[in-house]
């Protein structure tokens, strides 16, 4: 390992700790490096300087220099003059301040970065390249470019290849060419045009523009400030301090932050991701992807067959029109299924659900749960917990799970329903009416049209029945024979109505199994 030195007088000389080793007087300097990590230096000569191997530093200073860094990750400057480089295998770095100087590379020879002053295109076999100086374009090529602007107002294109282009500061126009580009334009008024591929743009500012055309790859804008998706634009993802993120006409991803976003999906089947804060998704029509992340969120699907997650948090999830799937999942969640045959599954917490219009299915999952079907033929079930199920109008079947549940098939102003209600594990309530602010029967006016049937109720389970009105209201009949009933079922009947069916039993007392 040495360092090795020109001067002017034609002396060559070896850096020493007591001083300068004068060796030989030459017209123009021809030094080599002994294979450690060397610093070869010229003069005012059109020098020559070998690196050998190790991790050489060659500079050519004054005169038209080559410079040849052997193996190892070489840093080669020419200086002023004409000059030839080659690095060489390895990792090397070339600094360029001539439009004369000549780089060259060979195929599988490592990652190699040109730091030029002037305006420069990188030659083959060069991958990258830095704009230092007064330098203000700077063009790749085939290769996997890296291309870094400075402070001046940077033209940058990366040509074919898997690209990455930073402006730094200025007011920069950046193409990216075919391939998965990366483009940055750092701070100022840019412009940024990908080409064809997936690319991803870094937004920082209102007056930064991205451009793309149909058909030309899957594309992602990361935006520290508030966003709205240009045309031909597919993904967002906010960064920084943005809050809000808007998509377009196509099937967009939205991504937000630790925010409280404000995500919108528009037209299109879209996914968006509310992250860490207290978000609000709105779908917009299409087939959509809600997932609220952790915090207290709240999710519209709007119209198409959509699917929300709430994830973390106490959220509120709506579904609206269409076949909707929401899924509540840790925390206290409210669930809304709006129009449309949906599913609703509570996940973990006390939750509520609303079936809403439709043929709905709505599971309470695990927690103290309530479950409300709306209209509709809907099916209800508590799974674990104390659920309370209400399954609304129209024929309904309510099943309790695990747990002490409460099952009320009908609403108040329904007629002609038949319902179906399995109470399951649990010390669970069958709900034929009440007499609470005012006295309250269910399945009435219709005679035989509209009642419940119970599947399973069990006195030595603690089940009860509760009723409105008073004990002389209702009367029992255990050789019931109906269509679609068995000899061993007891029918319950209010002044004539029949209003429950108990299916397998004939036990049903009364004064024992009822509550008013």
């Amino acid at each position: 390992m040495g360092s090795y030195y020109g001067d002017n007088s034609n002396n060559y000389k070896k850096a020493h700790k007591e001083g300068f080793w004068p060796f030989k007087k030459w017209k123009s300097w021809k030094m080599s490096g002994n294979g450690g990590n060397d610093t070869l230096i010229g003069a005012k000569k059109n020098d020559t300087l070998y690196g050998d191997s190790g991790n050489d530093r060659l500079e050519g200073k004054g005169g038209n220099d080559y410079l040849s860094g052997g193996f190892g990750n070489d840093t080669l400057d020419g200086g002023t003059g004409s000059d030839r480089m080659y690095g060489g295998r390895g990792n090397d770095r070339y600094v360029v301040n001539s439009t004369k100087d000549v780089v060259t590379e060979y195929v599988n020879q490592g990652i190699d970065t040109v730091e030029s002053s002037i305006n420069y295109t990188l030659g083959a076999n060069l991958e990258n390249l830095t704009l230092t100086g007064s330098a203000y374009s700077g063009y790749g090529n085939s290769l996997n470019n890296r291309i870094s602007g400075n402070n001046s107002n940077n033209l940058l294109r990366g040509y074919s290849g898997n690209d990455y282009l930073n402006g730094g500061s200025g007011n920069d126009y950046l193409n990216g060419g075919s391939g998965n580009d990366y483009l940055n334009g750092g701070k100022g008024r840019d412009r940024m045009y990908g080409g064809r591929g997936n690319d991803r743009y870094v937004v920082d500012s209102t007056k930064d523009v991205v451009t793309e055309y149909v058909n030309q790859g899957i594309d992602t804008v990361e935006s520290s400030i508030n966003y709205t998706l240009g045309a031909n634009l597919e993904n967002l993802t906010l960064t920084g301090s943005a809050y809000s993120g808007y998509g377009n006409s196509l099937n967009n991803r939205i991504s937000g932050n630790n925010s409280n976003n404000l995500l919108r999906g528009y037209s299109g089947n879209d996914k968006l991701y509310g992250g860490s804060g207290n978000d609000k998704l709105y779908g917009g029509s299409g087939k959509d992807y809600l997932s609220g992340g952790s915090g207290k969120d709240t999710l519209y699907g709007g119209s198409g067959k959509d699917t929300l997650y709430g994830d973390y948090g106490n959220d509120k999830l709506y579904g609206h029109s269409g076949n909707d799937k929401l899924y509540g999942g840790y925390g206290k969640d409210t669930l809304y299924g709006g129009y449309g045959k949906d599913t609703l599954s509570g996940g973990y917490g006390k939750d509520t659900l609303y079936g809403d219009y439709g043929n709905d299915y709505l599971d309470g999952d695990s927690g103290n749960d309530y479950l409300y079907g709306g209209s509709g033929n809907d099916t209800l079930i508590g799974d674990s917990g104390n659920d309370t199920l209400i399954g609304g109008t129209g024929n309904d079947t309510l099943t309790g799970g695990s747990g002490n549940d409460s099952l009320q098939g009908y609403q108040r102003s329904s007629q002609k329903e038949r319902d179906i209600l399995t109470g399951g594990k649990g010390k669970d309530t069958f709900v034929l009416g009440k007499n609470v602010f005012r006295t309250e029967i269910g399945y009435i006016g219709d005679g035989n049209s509209g009642y419940a049937t119970i599947t399973d109720f069990n006195l030595r389970q603690g089940d009860k029945v509760r009723l409105g009105g008073g004990k002389s209201d209702y009367t029992v009949n255990k050789s019931f024979n109906f269509s679609g009933t068995s000899a061993k079922d007891t029918a319950l009947y209010y002044k004539g109505d029949l209003i429950a069916v108990f299916q397998d039993d004939t036990s049903f007392d009364l004064n024992l199994d009822t509550i008013f």
